[in-house]
């Protein structure tokens, strides 16, 4: 687990209720392409979903996002090869893909042993 990944674990959103933005977010230039990821853990309380996330979107000059749709394929998979980068070395292999006008977010179960550290996290445990 890289540090990245270790701040998203240890600071996870239940329901996005305690999400924390700037915590999250970060904004890369890679290939001539200004980035903006988020990586993040959802758990449900139940911890029977707990899953790892990572949203990505491309930023135009002024800062916004630009449609996915209006990029090139080349540009949409640099997209989507950084955001499974950022889940690499964690959760089991099942990644999921949901494409939305100006992001792409990914989404990966975590393994056994991760969901059962997150439970100890939660509890107030050492993990």
């Amino acid at each position: 687990m890289n540090s990245r990944q270790k701040i998203a674990f240890e600071n996870p959103s239940h329901f996005d209720l305690n999400r924390k933005e700037g915590l999250y977010r970060e904004i890369v230039r890679k290939d001539g392409l200004t980035i903006e990821s988020a990586l993040t853990v959802r758990a449900l309380f139940d911890q029977s979903a707990a899953s790892w996330n990572v949203e990505m979107a491309v930023l135009d000059d002024q800062g916004f996002r630009i449609k996915i749709r209006s990029m090139d394929g080349r540009q949409q998979s640099q997209l989507r090869h950084l955001g499974l980068e950022l889940l690499d070395d964690v959760g089991v292999h099942d990644w999921r893909f949901l494409e939305y006008p100006d992001s792409i977010h990914i989404t990966k179960s975590m393994s056994p042993d991760e969901a059962e550290s997150l439970k100890l996290l939660l509890c107030g445990k050492v993990a």
